[in-house]
């Protein structure tokens, strides 16, 4: 994991943009996960510290790596970082293309600068986030792999079972609606 110029992230919001369900049911199973991966995403572009457990931890209790597939379903997604140094933010969209975009707000020199990178999306589920803030000329470039156990979305920098992971907890359900 890079972070370079003092441009780290962490998520404070993350909003899926995703295409429309075609049954409430629908709606509200792809709305849970792909809000899950959202906040699992903001977290990994934010370069968070690790947390207790491991990826061997999450694995033995029953977990389950995020495919490739179920990061390209939240696909397109825009996210609002905070900089954990409090300098800053920023609005971020990964596209299906493989671009990001989005502008990052500095606040004591009051500027902005657009954001432009590629992530890379791996068959083992490695996730690349690679972007620079052209205007400032600075960059961060993060990887990183997901885990899902229950109601948890985990990050790990590696998918090493010894590696480290960070967690957050999974956006709670709708309530299903009455069956008519």
């Amino acid at each position: 994991m890079v972070c370079r110029n003092d441009v780290l992230h962490t998520g404070s919001q993350t909003t899926a943009l995703v295409p429309w369900p075609q049954t409430t049911e629908d709606m509200q199973n792809m709305r849970h996960i792909r809000s899950g991966l959202a906040a699992v995403l903001g977290l990994a572009l934010c370069g968070a510290a690790m947390g207790q457990n491991t990826v061997a931890e999450v694995l033995e209790k029953g977990g389950r790596p995020i495919s490739k597939a179920d990061f390209l379903s939240v696909l397109p997604f825009s996210t609002t970082l905070k900089w954990p140094n409090k300098q800053g933010e920023e609005d971020v969209v990964l596209h299906p293309d493989g671009r990001i975009s989005g502008k990052g707000y500095h606040y004591s020199s009051r500027s902005e600068s657009p954001i432009e990178g590629r992530w890379q999306a791996e068959e083992d589920g490695k996730v690349c986030t690679p972007k620079t803030f052209t205007a400032w000329n600075r960059s961060t470039s993060l990887c990183w792999y997901g885990f899902v156990l229950g109601e948890t979305l985990y990050q790990s920098n590696t998918n090493e079972p010894s590696s480290k992971v960070i967690s957050t907890a999974l956006p709670a359900r709708p309530a299903a609606p009455p069956k008519p």
